[in-house]
C-alpha cells in the first residue's frame, strides 16, 4: 500500500501566482522506501499567454542519499481566442542517479471539465535502467479531467 500525503499554499504576489507544496510518499511497513519532496510553482500571465516556472527538490533520504533537483519552464500561447494553445516545455534534472534534459512541444485545449493535449516529448536520458533506447522521443496524447 502507498499513502500519499501532501500539503501546500497558494498565494498571489504582484502579477505572480505562487504555489508551494510538500509531498510525502509513505509505504506502511516498508523499510527505507518512504520519500518526500518540495515544489515551488510560479505562474505569470503575459498578454494572452502564460509562463510556468517549476522548481522541485527531493532531498537526500534513506533510499537515496543524493538530492534530486528539477527545474522547468513552460510557456503557453493561444493560437486563437478560446482555441488551442501552443505549448513549449524545457526541463533539467540533476537526478539522484542520472542528470537529464527533457523537452516537449505541442498543443493543449482547455474545456470546462477537462483538457486535451498532444505533445512531442524528447529527452537526452539514456541511462542503463531506461526501458529502451527507442523510448527517448515520441508523441504523447493526454486527457485530463477536473472534478
Amino acid at each position: 500500500m502507498e499513502l500519499d500525503i501532501y500539503a501546500g499554499v497558494r498565494r498571489k504576489l504582484g502579477g505572480f501566482d505562487i504555489t508551494l507544496t510538500a509531498y510525502g510518499f509513505v509505504y506502511p511497513g516498508g523499510k527505507r522506501v518512504n520519500t518526500y519532496d518540495f515544489e515551488a510553482l510560479i505562474i505569470r500571465d503575459f498578454g494572452v499567454g502564460s509562463s510556468e516556472t517549476l522548481i522541485a527538490v527531493a532531498p537526500g533520504q534513506a533510499n537515496s542519499r543524493r538530492t534530486n533537483l528539477y527545474i522547468a519552464e513552460t510557456i503557453a500561447i493561444p493560437v486563437w481566442h478560446d482555441g488551442p494553445a501552443a505549448r513549449a516545455h524545457l526541463g533539467w534534472e540533476d537526478g539522484m542517479v542520472h542528470s537529464k534534459w527533457d523537452m516537449s512541444f505541442g498543443v493543449i485545449q482547455n474545456f470546462d471539465a477537462f483538457q486535451l493535449s498532444l505533445m512531442y516529448v524528447v529527452t537526452n536520458y539514456a541511462g542503463h535502467d531506461q526501458a529502451s533506447t527507442n523510448g527517448q522521443a515520441g508523441l504523447v496524447g493526454s486527457v485530463r479531467v477536473k472534478f
